[in-house]
């Protein structure tokens, strides 16, 4: 970030980096058992790129644990780019949704962003 806004919060200073990550051909098994033991409730879905294409909520994960991936998820998830200022996030983030994906330009994934994260963030800002 440059330039006079690069003092103010964006979005990748609050973003989650560490976002459980898997491909569409993934099990439902292999997927709930890894998002569960680093402490999510969804996972992302992406190609080998790291592109993001869909997101495996928590009820899904709950499903057969044979059934791929790709047939459970969510495609064409709301994203915003790690440059978007939290003070502006209300224009990309639903007052209804409690988290957004970051990417960069190309649709590869950086991190998820949360709204409890941004609220926090941007009182500690005004204090």
């Amino acid at each position: 970030m440059e330039g006079t806004l690069s003092a103010r919060p964006h979005a990748l200073d609050v973003a989650r980096l560490s976002v459980p990550r898997c491909a569409p051909a993934e099990r439902l098994r292999e997927v709930r058992a890894r998002v569960r033991h680093e402490g999510w409730d969804h996972a992302v879905v992406v190609n080998d790129a790291g592109v993001v294409l869909g997101v495996v909520t928590s009820e899904a994960l709950d499903g057969d644990a044979e059934t791929p991936v790709e047939r459970v998820m969510k495609g064409g998830p709301r994203t915003i780019r790690p440059s978007v200022l939290l003070e502006k996030i209300d224009d990309f983030l639903p007052r209804d949704v409690d988290r957004i994906l970051v990417t960069n330009p190309d649709g590869v994934l950086i991190g998820t962003l949360f709204r409890a994260d941004v609220e926090r963030r941007l009182r500690e800002a005004a204090a």
